[in-house]
C-alpha cells in the first residue's frame, strides 16, 4: 500500500494537501459496506501537506484517547493503549508508516496547531 501510494504522489511534488477527519471512527475501513460503534471519541480534524505526518499523528491522536467499551474493542482502553492493534492485531500499522518515512515518503515528525 505504502509503494502504490509512493507511486502516486512521487510527481505531484508540493502540490497536495491531506485531510484527515478523526470523527466516527470505526474498527474497520470506511469502505466496508457496515459500519460499527466507534472505537475512541470524535477527535477533530486533521491538515498536512506530508502524508506519513498526518498518519503518524492520526495513530497517535488515536491510542491517546480513551478507548470505548462498547466497541470492537471490547473493553475501555485508557489513553497510550494501541487500540488500532486491538482490533486489528495482525495489521502492522506502525511498520507501514515507519516505511512509508524509510522509502521518503514523508516524515513522521510533526506539530500539531489548534485552530
Amino acid at each position: 500500500m505504502v509503494e502504490h501510494a509512493f507511486g502516486a504522489l512521487k510527481e505531484k511534488g508540493e502540490k497536495v494537501a491531506f485531510l484527515n477527519f478523526l470523527l466516527d471512527i470505526s474498527p474497520d475501513c470506511d469502505c466496508a459496506p457496515w459500519h460499527d460503534a466507534s472505537i475512541v471519541p470524535d477527535i477533530g480534524i486533521l491538515g498536512s501537506s506530508d502524508i506519513v505526518a498526518i498518519d503518524q499523528a492520526s495513530a497517535d491522536l488515536i491510542n491517546k484517547a480513551w478507548g470505548l467499551e462498547n466497541s470492537k474493542l471490547g473493553k475501555t482502553l485508557p489513553p497510550g493503549e494501541d487500540k488500532l492493534s486491538a482490533v486489528h492485531p495482525t495489521a502492522l500499522w506502525q511498520r507501514q508508516i515507519d516505511y512509508a518515512a524509510e522509502i521518503g515518503l514523508g516524515s513522521k515528525a510533526y506539530v500539531l496547531e489548534e485552530v
